[in-house]
């Protein structure tokens, strides 16, 4: 499945509208460059006590 470019003759319904959603996205990372996702972990002690931060 991919989008036509053909708009709809009529407006879509919320079910119709997360489908076609779906399909665009998808269609659109095929051409896309692969996401890079970074993360830090940090780990702090104070006064006795450790502290764990992710994100």
């Amino acid at each position: 499945m991919y989008p036509t470019g053909k708009l709809p003759e009529r407006p879509l319904n919320d079910s119709e509208m997360r489908i076609w959603d779906l399909i665009v996205r998808r269609f659109m990372a095929v051409f896309g460059e692969a996401a890079l996702r970074q993360s830090v972990k940090v780990k702090i002690k104070v006064n006795g006590h450790t502290f764990f931060l992710r994100g």
